[in-house]
């Protein structure tokens, strides 16, 4: 629906947009509030500023497409956060430059998760 749309500085509030397509949205300094977005695509989506706060994002696709059984055989003990998202990046059909953009914004959000879990 706003697939690589320019929605910079949008405010949204009280609505549902389950299963809304924002994939390569420019979503800078947009402020969502009270927004439940089931299933909704961001991949590529520009949030930069954006008062946009990810409760929980899961992609089944690609992790059933993306992680072999091999990848499956391993325990959870022996892989960290960073080799299950390296292992999808490696799988992923993305350009260098996009792996590491995307590797810099993910060693972030899980850095500032850890530390956020750490106050509490």
């Amino acid at each position: 629906l706003f697939a690589s749309a320019n929605l910079e500085n949008i405010k949204i509030s009280n609505c549902n947009l389950d299963f809304t397509n924002f994939e390569g949205a420019n979503l800078q300094n947009a402020v969502f509030q009270n927004v439940t977005a089931r299933n909704a695509g961001f991949l590529f989506a520009d949030i930069k500023g954006s008062k946009i706060e990810v409760l929980k994002l899961k992609n089944r696709q690609y992790l059933n497409d993306g992680l072999s059984k091999e990848d499956a055989s391993q325990s959870l003990e022996e892989l960290n956060a960073y080799d299950v998202f390296n292992k999808l990046l490696d799988k992923a059909s993305i350009t260098d430059l996009q792996k590491v953009e995307l590797l810099d914004s993910y060693k972030e959000i899980v850095d500032s998760l850890n530390v956020e879990g750490a106050d509490l």
